[in-house]
């Protein structure tokens, strides 16, 4: 019997591309929330997760609910696009991924609009109120891209965090090193291995996970850079982006 891994479908390339680019939109969006709003992570939990059990260690309760808003926020966008989803399906509608990455760029522009009146120097300085609705814009944003695509092929992607994505990227490699010397042992050649590679289902999850490693990298390197110049208004590029992304998703679903 074969392997189950060598019986699940091959990642679809247009499905890998765009969770490569989310991929580099969360980069993006989390760098550029992290200098502008009291340097909270909006696609990152895990820190927003430990920030609140040191900030109560600190007694700094306030920094703590700060965190704890933002991980709240972001399960609610999780939610949000789940619901958006599972009506879709229901309904037999497939261009959901049209909806929620609009409602994302939608809330990202809401927060340029909102936000950049109150620069004050590098960061923003709301009040109370406006500080909690701004931090909800951003990670009800990112929540919403984290449910939007789940899967590329067989392999579960993430397109907000690069944690899984490495330790997916590890797993394939090392079962696609495995299968390149299974090939060697039975006599075949590496150039016949390596040109076979290019269907072969943990050779292309390795790829696609190391990719999105090196777009989110990116994405906070093009968003530190475009935050120094052109401040909040740095994210109608990934609002761009997404509009993009939602127009296609209307002719040709993702969903598909």
């Amino acid at each position: 019997m074969k392997r189950l891994a060598e019986r699940e479908p091959i990642p679809s390339y247009r499905k890998g591309v765009t969770a490569v680019v989310l991929t580099g939109i969360a980069g993006y969006v989390d760098v550029v929330g992290y200098l502008s709003l009291s340097h909270i992570l909006n696609a990152n939990m895990s820190g927003n997760t430990i920030g609140i059990a040191y900030r109560t260690i600190e007694q700094r309760g306030d920094l703590a609910l700060h965190r704890g808003w933002a991980v709240l926020m972001f399960i609610a966008g999780l939610f949000v696009a789940a619901f958006i989803h599972e009506v879709g399906q229901r309904r037999k509608f497939r261009p959901v991924a049209a909806i929620t990455l609009s409602l994302e760029a939608a809330l990202l522009a809401a927060y340029v609009y909102f936000g950049t009146p109150l620069l004050v120097g590098a960061e923003m300085k709301p009040s109370p109120p406006m500080f909690y609705a701004l931090l909800a814009l951003s990670t009800l944003a990112m929540g919403i891209q984290n449910a939007t695509l789940t899967r590329v092929g067989a392999l579960s992607v993430r397109t907000t965090h690069v944690t899984g994505t490495i330790s997916k990227f590890a797993e394939s490699g090392s079962r696609y090193l495995f299968w390149l010397y299974d090939r060697a042992r039975a006599g075949r050649s590496w150039l016949f291995a390596v040109r076979a590679s290019r269907k072969q289902r943990d050779f292309i999850a390795a790829v696609l996970t190391a990719i999105s490693w090196v777009a989110f990298l990116a994405g906070g390197f093009a968003g530190a850079w475009l935050r120094q110049r052109i401040e909040l208004r740095s994210l109608y590029l990934p609002v761009a982006i997404l509009a993009i992304i939602s127009i296609s998703d209307v002719f040709v679903p993702l969903a598909e």
